[in-house]
């Protein structure tokens, strides 16, 4: 139930091809459904290879080499238990390509044959689900920020007057939009957000329902934060997995996650820059057989000022004096209010019980994490900054009557992260690394025009193209 890298699928494995190839082919991606594009029925091929024959749903990939078709291994097993077996459309499984193998050619295989059956597969694909940004709506929140070692240099990483300006444009308008997941630009909106005047600057204090006043920031708490660096992050959802596995959080299976109910508590937001007519917002033509891809891990923000807090019925969502936004499951009764309150889309719905087989099984109950919650049907629940791993830092601390040290406490998702691109602790002293990475000059957070501060941010990728590749 892991997203694959790029291109978001789950359960099942595809063909992927180019676009240029997929349009050679006849064979385009599904259906869009309301403006959005929808993931549902894939056209389903035959592969021949020798004499050897495989039915697959192709993919279409932006960024794949023409002529050339991509099958992951690994899929189509019948005999692998009740999750990794291939049963039916709706529970997935994938397809075989170990068919097409021999020993003389176990990786490429040249001269392949491609025809359409003219039949089809539901894939699932969780890149539209919870998304913060679509081309239907708008696409200049500029959600993901990018800069360049020159203008790293020169003090202005986003091209404007300094980190703070967040509407500005980037310097020479080459990296002044990432097109939203890929999605069709609407027209007309290239100049929506101008520059701010002089009274919209953060340092005059934006306007607030929340009073300054509602939240301890002394000594005697912690003030916990997380910032995650984009040009370390390779977006392999190793920390996807890792949060899974720490907060117990279920499969719900192929047919519950096309229907948006996948209940990973952090995704891997995947965008295209440019558009697929081939033109991005400020006029700057993208190939778009090969855009360039920038990838973002969202999980809940923590914000200070949370919009789910204040329209919860009955306080299940509350703010702690360390910074965090609290899930009480005793308390909630699943209106969902906060979900549709939450700007980032990072709140997830128990609609089924999941963990039924689990409770019939007692051996399979020791799969749980013991310090962690096992939610049951009509609850939310959401990120918690591992909120069981700092109480276990701060009883260690108590008992050796010290405060807990900068690195003591290691979220999941920080521990499995290969590239380091997480950083977590307490941003109150200025020499922790948290501390560090939310005063570089690199940093942002999501929709910042909102006011809701957020305590994770972000570090923005920096590209550093060798001029002639760049032209």
């Amino acid at each position: 139930e892991c997203p694959t890298p790029i291109t978001n699928l789950t359960w099942d494995n595809a063909l992927l091809v180019s676009d240029a190839t997929a349009k050679k082919l006849g064979i385009g991606q599904p259906q869009k459904l309301l403006g959005v594009p929808y993931f549902g029925n894939a056209d389903l091929v035959t592969v021949t290879v020798d004499g050897r024959s495989l039915e697959v749903p192709v993919w279409v990939s932006l960024g794949m080499a023409d002529d050339v078709a991509v099958l992951h291994m690994g899929y189509g097993r019948t005999k692998a238990g009740m999750v990794g077996s291939k049963r039916s459309d709706k529970e997935g499984g994938g397809f075989d390509g170990m068919k097409l193998r021999t020993s003389a050619k176990p990786y490429v295989l040249g001269k392949c044959e491609i025809a359409k059956t003219g039949k089809t597969y539901p894939l699932a694909n969780t890149q539209f689900h919870n998304t913060i940004d679509t081309s239907v709506v708008d696409s200049d929140r500029f959600l993901i920020r990018e800069t360049t070692v020159g203008l790293l240099a020169s003090g202005k990483p986003f091209g404007g007057d300094g980190p703070e300006f967040y509407f500005e444009k980037h310097a020479g308008g080459k990296d002044a939009k990432v097109d939203a997941h890929g999605g069709d630009d609407p027209k007309g909106s290239k100049d929506s957000h101008a520059k701010m005047s002089e009274g919209e600057r953060e340092d005059t204090i934006p306007p607030t329902m929340y009073s300054e006043s509602e939240f301890d920031f002394s000594a005697t708490n912690y003030q916990w934060a997380m910032t995650i660096d984009l040009s370390l992050c390779t977006g392999c959802n190793a920390c996807v997995m890792a949060c899974n596995i720490e907060n117990n959080i279920p499969t719900v299976g192929k047919e519950q996650v096309m229907k948006g109910r996948e209940l990973h508590w952090m995704r891997i937001d995947r965008y295209y820059k440019g558009t697929f007519e081939g033109v991005d917002l400020t006029g700057v033509k993208i190939d778009r057989d090969n855009p360039p891809i920038v990838i973002q891990p969202v999980t809940c923000m923590h914000c200070e000022k949370a919009p789910c807090e204040p329209v919860c019925p009955v306080a299940a969502t509350v703010h702690s004096h360390e910074g965090l936004n609290q899930m009480v499951y005793n308390r909630c009764v699943g209106t969902r209010y906060c979900s549709n309150n939450c700007p980032f889309k990072v709140r997830r719905f128990n609609f089924l019980h999941y963990t039924k087989n689990l409770d019939q099984v007692p051996v399979l109950q020791m799969l749980q994490n013991p310090d962690v919650t096992v939610r049951g049907r009509g609850v939310m629940e959401k990120c918690t900054y591992c909120v069981q791993r700092i109480n276990k830092a701060r009883i260690t601390a108590k008992k050796e009557t010290r405060e807990i040290a900068d690195g003591e406490v290691l979220t999941a998702c920080q521990v499995a992260c290969p590239g380091q691109a997480i950083i977590f602790g307490d941003m109150r002293k200025p020499e922790n690394a948290i501390a560090k990475s939310r005063a570089d000059q690199r940093n942002y957070v999501l929709l910042k025009e909102l006011n809701v501060r957020p305590r994770t941010s972000y570090l923005s990728k920096v590209r550093n193209p060798h001029p002639d590749l760049e032209a």
